[in-house]
């Protein structure tokens, strides 16, 4: 694998520097002895399951890009010469980008468990992913289509021959073999890929590389008799590993080797490694089927069902060996590869027999060729047999099943064989088939129609013939016989002894003498008018909730009128007229005003409704005038505004362009008049996505319960907050001319909004440390602290967001566990009112320091202490409300706490030593109690008032999309999220969410979108698809 650059070892540097997605592998060895060039084949199992995921879960299929394997088949036995190719390691060619290279990483240690394993990954698609088939199947055909027009009849093998990594074809000479075979492997040269070997039949006057048999396509093929041939497999022994332990029986080891306690899967085992896809042994297959089906029959009754491991009854079993001794007679049976002989001239005439019984119907086609003798000359191309339903169906109905299976059968053959055909002809021997087939499917009940009105779409009537049925090989197909039957010349594989005859000789006839078809429905009118009534009754049957969309809806009504009219399942056409879809709509109009109910001039006699000379319910008859010169119509079609069909009329109108109401209403009132339009387009405007992208209405949702820290007395900056902002421009107190930046630091009391202002000179941990440490060395430690975390932080610049990206949090939270003080952060980025009382009082120290400093530019000292200055200008300021009574005393400020005073002023007088302590403590004590006093009056009211958000609105759902705003991005771009997780406070309303949406990356050892996970406030998100409204 590493010499054929599959695989390629990673080192310890390697491993290191990529960082997009990992995933490791297992992987296992596939033995198979019978193949030539892989009897070994190493697998990786992208579907292990790891802690509940697989690889594979991760990746959608992809489209099926292979071509049928019966339109593989039988071009290749169409001509003279064949040809067939094997691509050398086809999956292991097609390479992979880097960043799925790691995620197809294993390990191995070259069979040594004495050390480390080594670290690989896969360069190439392996067979483990679910997506390998079609990504090796859309490389090998997107190679042929760029080289399609300077070689295109080797390109159209590839692309129409080729079956995973296999070619087959056949031309009529060796020379336009080889060079078709050298233009293949130009092209897929181009793409990397190379033929292991190519094949050719006896034709061929080159025998190199010529083999025994080859096995193409699961058939067995022997190129120099140019014969395809079948091989028993019988094997009863355990499998490991989906491998049998036990070597394949012989023909003489059946009697005495078949197990004694036989099941029902050891024998659908065996039946299922018989393959067949032409049907050329089907006939003997069919006993297998029948014998199978009366095993499940016996062992499935009304009170018992014996199980699939549950060993046979003897008279069965008996059966069953005979049925494998002569699974080795077909190894004697040979079939032509080619079914154009020797000396065959003219165009073909294609023959399909068809026939039935009671167990089972079937088809068989013959190519029948001229030949340069005069005499004529078949051959069997393909056939098809079905066992008949367990639930008991009439002879005449399995008669017409049987037809069906030869008219596909002939469409598949025409479609795939490049002759051109003389004559087809269909040959049954049943009159009432024939009959059938000759008659318009609607005088049928639905099982026989369905299947006529195919067989006339597939076939032409005149085609049909009717044969007597000892002339019918299709008997083959439904009996089950012996291989012996089947042999070379015999009527299965040449047809009927009068297919050598000219036409005229056969023994067929259209001659019908049925007076009555079974399966007829009797009272059919044959009339072409359009029954209304009966329309309606089709109506009741569409669920008009699947349509959003008038034009789909009217043209499914469309086939749905032809079907009644014509009274048959033949609608041809799918370009309708203008004139037929308004017949259409006009039908549903009618259908609709059923609701209007009987009462309706009554309830809409405002308007002056009428019925107009179509039979519809209309409004506007005092308009008319005005209609017929602005609109060229006298009248509005009233429509009702509960209806369905109302629904979609107005939604088409606005998915038209998404405008505004009134331009849709507008639209509307060309036509049709809608009782309360106004309301019902408003409400299929707010649920349209496309509008909700273009309005982006960000959710709101009423403002939260204040916590319990901002309503509880307590000490200063007991319950604290602490925000930055910043940065601000410093200068050296030695080297003037240096300069460098600072960061304010704010503490703020919840209760008493008491405020502290420090510095931080550098972006280190350890410097906000120093400011945490000066602040609760002053006013101690609060009980908690609220903050930001991380770029979390608002009203901070980008070089401020920078500085905390390289703090350590946990060590700063860890700093104050220690020192009994809980550090709580708040959940969403981007939500500054979720740290509001921060953000306020931040704003007022900027005001502060504007009109202090100016621009003028402070050494670190000067500007802290300004900061210092600042905070007692804060905290001197009046909280709560104002009162005007003189009797009521000073207002309040966080000062009447901090200080004990309102001023940082002296108070005059002093204390002298002989003043009672006792005294002292209770001056101190009238000062705090009075201003709990004023808090409780003038403060705690203000608290409250709700500012904004006052209604609670639909709580955000896990699933919901949405739009991001986020204040850092581009204008206008919006990132679209899903809702994965939802946070919901005391009150179970929703104000925080957490949302995965893609991130690009792009870098030289990864490229791609990863999934990121962020944490918004829900007043920052727009929904455009609640998770209601998914489907």
């Amino acid at each position: 694998m590493i010499n054929r650059d599959v695989a390629l070892k990673l080192n310890d540097c390697d491993l290191d520097r990529y960082k997009g997605p990992i995933y490791y592998l297992p992987h296992h060895e596939v033995l198979k002895p019978d193949s030539k060039s892989t009897p070994l084949r190493i697998v990786f199992n992208s579907s292990a399951i790891f802690m509940g995921h697989n690889l594979n879960e991760y990746w959608a299929k992809g489209p099926n890009m292979l071509n049928d394997l019966l339109s593989v088949l039988l071009p290749f036995r169409q001509d003279k010469i064949a040809v067939a190719g094997d691509i050398s390691k086809m999956y292991n060619t097609v390479q992979i980008s880097q960043m799925d290279q790691h995620t197809h990483r294993f390990l191995w240690r070259n069979m040594d468990a004495s050390r480390d394993p080594d670290h690989y990954v896969l360069r190439t698609v392996t067979f483990g992913d679910r997506p390998s088939g079609a990504i090796a199947t859309m490389a090998l055909r997107n190679t042929a289509k760029l080289l399609e027009e300077e070689y295109p009849e080797a390109c159209g093998v590839i692309l129409e021959n080729s079956y995973v990594d296999d070619i087959l074809f056949s031309v009529s000479s060796s020379q336009v073999a080889e060079r078709i075979a050298e233009e293949i492997d130009l092209v897929l040269g181009e793409g990397g890929f190379r033929v292991k070997n190519w094949t050719f039949s006896k034709g061929h006057q080159v025998v190199s590389q010529m083999i025994q048999s080859e096995k193409i396509l699961g058939m067995i093929w022997e190129p120099h008799s140019d014969m395809f041939e079948f091989k028993a497999k019988l094997n009863f022994s355990p499998k490991e590993k989906k491998i049998h332990q036990g070597e394949d029986l012989h023909s003489h080891e059946v009697p005495t080797k078949i197990p004694e306690m036989l099941t029902r899967r050891m024998i659908l085992s065996q039946v299922s490694s018989i393959f067949d896809p032409l049907g050329l042994i089907s006939p003997f297959v069919l006993r297998s089927k029948l014998l199978l089906r009366s095993l499940c029959m016996i062992g499935s009754t009304d009170d018992k069902k014996e199980g699939w491991d549950v060993p046979i009854d003897e008279h069965s079993r008996q059966e069953w060996i005979q049925f494998f001794h002569d699974l080795f007679l077909v190894e004697a049976l040979e079939f032509p590869r080619c079914i154009k002989p020797e000396g065959a001239y003219g165009k073909p005439i294609l023959v399909i027999f068809s026939d039935k019984s009671k167990y089972a119907y079937g088809a068989c086609a013959y190519v029948r060729w001229r030949m340069e003798d005069g005499l004529f000359q078949s051959c069997l191309v393909a056939a098809k047999n079905r066992i008949a339903p367990t639930r008991q169906l009439s002879i005449p109905r399995l008669e017409l099943c049987g037809a069906l299976l030869g008219a596909r059968l002939r469409e598949r053959l025409v479609r795939d064989l490049s002759y051109e055909f003389e004559e087809v002809y269909h040959i049954v021997d049943s009159m009432i088939v024939r009959a059938q087939i000759q008659k318009e499917s609607y005088g049928f009940g639905t099982f026989t129609a369905t299947r006529v009105a195919e067989i006339q779409n597939k076939t032409n009537k005149e085609e049909w013939w009717w044969i007597a049925g000892e002339c019918n090989p299709a008997d083959l197909t439904t009996r089950g016989t012996h291989p012996g039957v089947l042999k070379e010349g015999s009527i299965w594989q040449r047809g009927p002894d009068f297919m050598t005859k000219p036409i005229i000789d056969w023994p067929i006839s259209k001659v019908c003498n049925i007076s009555q078809l079974p399966d007829t429905v009797i009272g059919v009118v044959h009339n072409t008018t359009v029954d209304h009534e009966a329309f309606s009754r089709k109506f009741d049957d569409i669920d008009l909730n699947r349509f959003n969309n008038m034009d789909k809806l009217l043209r499914v009504t469309i086939i749905i009128l032809k079907i009644a009219k014509k009274k048959s399942f033949r609608v041809e056409g799918k370009n309708f007229s203008v004139q037929v879809l308004e017949e259409a709509e006009f039908e549903w109009v009618k259908y609709v005003q059923q609701d209007l109910g009987t009462e309706w001039r009554k309830s809409f006699k405002n308007l002056g409704v009428d019925i107009n000379k179509d039979g519809a319910i209309v409004v506007g008859s005092r308009m008319a005038e005005w209609l017929k010169e602005t609109w060229n119509r006298t009248e509005f079609i009233l429509l009702p505004s509960k209806s369905s069909f109302t629904q979609i009329c107005l939604t088409t109108l606005h998915n038209n362009d998404h405008g505004g109401i009134d331009s849709t209403l507008a639209k509307l009132r060309s036509k049709y008049w809608i009782p309360g339009a106004h309301k019902l387009l408003k409400g299929i405007r707010s649920k349209c996505v496309v509008c909700r992208k273009r309005q982006k209405v960000k959710q709101t949702q009423c403002m939260g319960r204040l916590p319990l820290d901002r309503l509880k007395p307590s000490p200063a900056f007991f319950y604290s907050a602490v925000d930055l902002f910043g940065p601000f421009t410093i200068r050296d107190t030695v080297k003037k001319r240096t300069h460098g930046k600072a960061f304010g630091v704010i503490f703020t009391c919840l209760t008493t909004r008491g405020v502290y202002l420090d510095l931080a000179d550098s972006y280190s941990t350890d410097s906000f440390l120093m400011v945490l440490r000066r602040f609760v060395s002053i006013h101690g430690y609060p009980r908690k602290l609220r903050s930001d975390v991380g770029t979390q932080l608002v009203s901070a610049s980008k070089e401020l967001k920078e500085m905390n990206k390289n703090w350590d949090w946990k060590r700063i939270e860890a700093h104050g566990v220690h020192s009994g003080m809980d550090w709580e952060f708040n959940k969403s980025a981007d939500a500054p009112w979720e740290n509001g009382c921060c953000e306020a009082l931040i704003k007022t120290a900027k005001s502060c320091l504007r009109a202090a400093v100016g621009d003028a530019v402070m050494s670190f000292p000067e500007l802290q202490t300004v900061l210092f200055e600042a905070a007692n200008c804060m905290n001197e300021r009046p909280i709560g409300m104002k009162n005007g009574d003189p009797n009521e005393g000073t207002y309040l400020c966080p000062n009447d706490l901090l200080l004990g005073r309102a001023s940082s002023k002296v108070p005059p007088g002093t204390w002298s030593d002989k003043d009672c302590f006792k005294s002292r403590w209770k001056f101190v004590q009238r000062i705090v109690d009075a201003f709990w006093k004023k808090w409780m009056r003038d403060f705690f009211p203000s608290l409250i008032v709700r500012q904004k958000w006052h209604v609670t609105t639909r709580n955000m759902q896990i699933g919901d999309v949405v739009l991001v705003q986020d204040s850092n991005a581009i204008r206008g771009l919006w990132k679209l999220a899903q809702v994965t997780k939802v946070f919901p406070s005391k009150d179970n309303v929703v104000r925080d969410v957490e949302l995965r949406y893609k991130v690009q990356e792009d870098g030289p050892d990864y490229r791609g979108q990863t999934d990121t996970n962020i944490h918004r406030s829900v007043h920052r998100l727009v929904v455009i698809l609640p998770i209601e409204e998914q489907i």
